[in-house]
């Protein structure tokens, strides 16, 4: 059993004081106070961890808050990035798997049981969708509400519309293997292929969403990399940098594509040249990333 947690709460004066007594370098002390009154000091602890010395509190030489800011500040336009793509990338997911299940199955095949492997719990499933469809107050939803019966029992083009992220990966990995691979064929990827991205790019989603660190973040939530393509061959699929791979493939074919690909491109190469390459490993971003299929074109 652990001892009992007993730091007091410091002030912002008492944080900028411990900061520059564990060694890092405040150039303006008034910046810093400021800074601190707006971003936890908690929050930012996550971005001056890695200038630690190993295995202590202090800092190694030359680490600056400056640096920390830095940062900071990148992956704010990191996660920014990331939930643009995602948005595109989940919009195509969406469309693919209500047309396939309307054109293929019912246009309530979402509701049945029988549309999805036995395996899948469908129940469970759809009881959690309804709670999100009661929650509703989208006016496509509250005009069928009102004009027809059987609400939340509602076309799978409007239910799409209305699940979360996570609810539509849970119900692309319960569907039939054929419908799968026909969904997936937009994406120019095997299902299972399909089936782990969408559920590793909730995971990234979320943490994007809580404003929660992304640049140096080990995955969680793995996704798997396509094998027998040579282009994804130097990729590790633990880090920031498959993600991005990941998007800039779903992206192509998406409106905005093209802008997202010259942001990515930008966003990446501040992380060039030599006293950056610490911080692109920490993506898993390889040498000579601009080189690779995703980023020409």
């Amino acid at each position: 059993m652990g001892a009992p947690y007993s730091k007091p709460a410091l002030t912002f004066e008492q944080q900028v004081a411990l900061l520059e007594e564990r060694g890092l370098k405040i150039p303006d002390g008034r910046a810093a106070l400021a800074t601190l009154r707006q971003v936890n000091y908690y929050r930012l602890s996550a971005y001056w961890y890695p200038l630690r010395e190993s295995g202590a509190d202090t800092f190694v030489r030359g680490a600056s808050l400056d640096t920390v800011l830095r940062l900071y500040e990148y992956d704010r336009r990191l996660r920014i990035l990331m939930l643009d793509g995602i948005e595109r990338a989940e919009i195509l997911a969406r469309t693919h798997v209500a047309y396939e299940l309307a054109h293929s199955c019912s246009p309530f095949a979402h509701a049945e049981a029988g549309t999805f492997d036995g395996r899948f719990n469908h129940e469970q499933w759809y009881e959690a969708l309804v709670e999100e469809l009661e929650r509703s107050t989208e006016t496509f939803v509250n005009h069928f509400r009102t004009k027809y019966d059987g609400f939340p029992r509602i076309p799978i083009w409007m239910a799409c519309e209305v699940m979360s992220f996570g609810t539509l990966s849970r119900m692309f990995k319960g569907m039939q293997r054929e419908h799968q691979a026909r969904v997936a064929k937009a994406f120019d990827v095997h299902w299972r292929v399909a089936q782990s991205w969408l559920h590793s790019l909730v995971y990234v989603r979320n943490v994007c969403a809580h404003h929660a660190r992304l640049w140096n973040r080990n995955l969680a939530i793995k996704p798997q990399i396509p094998s027998g393509r040579p282009e994804w061959a130097p990729i590790s699929n633990d880090r920031v940098y498959a993600i991005l791979c990941i998007l800039r493939h779903l992206t192509k074919s998406c409106r905005g594509g093209e802008d997202w690909l010259v942001a990515a491109r930008e966003l990446l190469r501040e992380k060039d040249g030599t006293d950056r390459q610490w911080e692109r490993a920490a993506m898993g971003v390889p040498t000579g990333w601009e080189t690779h299929p995703f980023w020409r074109s």
